[in-house]
């Protein structure tokens, strides 16, 4: 791993930090339903640094939303079961999907981001099912919470899109930038 890599990475880990503190831009709150932007920062960082930005972000995604779920809105939710696990999961699967995609190209970028969103979605989903068979931590009709759940998903992949399209548009600038100071410098 190279000197370039390491600061990406440590970038990528300062926003998904970032996005797990400040109000209103990695976790929107609407009642009781928190939408999450994050994965599609997570696709990204699958894009831009392969199989080390997956797992690096999958750990930075969940730490931070374990984090932040205890100490800004403690809750039942509060279970590194439910919020470490199934994130730091997500970077496996997501560098899966980036792997079997091939070349991005736009429409992949935004497969890769709406693929992340679904999971995260089911594994979380997964995880809440799991934790509450044990300990009961939800006692509402399990109708209810899975409307909750599949609304919120709902709203995530229109989310993510959006967020995938602005970050693809913005990483093809890069790229681009890159080429032609590249190229200016022989």
């Amino acid at each position: 791993m190279n000197t370039r890599e390491i600061a990406l990475l440590g970038i990528y880990v300062s926003l998904f930090i970032i996005l797990s503190f400040v109000p209103y831009t990695g976790y929107i709150s609407v009642g009781a339903v928190r939408f999450t932007t994050i994965p599609a920062l997570l696709a990204l960082s699958t894009y831009h640094l392969g199989f080390k930005g997956a797992i690096t972000s999958g750990i930075a995604f969940g730490l931070g939303s374990y984090i932040s779920s205890v100490t800004i809105s403690p809750s039942w939710l509060s279970d590194p079961v439910i919020l470490f696990v199934p994130r730091f999961l997500l970077g496996f699967i997501i560098y899966g999907f980036y792997k079997l995609l091939g070349e991005i190209k736009l429409w992949k970028f935004i497969t890769l981001a709406v693929l992340a969103v679904l999971f995260n979605t089911i594994l979380v989903s997964s995880a809440l099912f799991l934790v509450n068979s044990y300990s009961h931590i939800y006692d509402g009709t399990i109708w209810v919470w899975i409307t909750l759940i599949y609304v919120n998903f709902l709203v995530e992949i229109a989310i993510g899109i959006l967020i995938a399209i602005i970050f693809y548009k913005i990483a093809l600038l890069g790229i681009e930038n890159v080429k032609k100071s590249s190229k200016n410098r022989w």
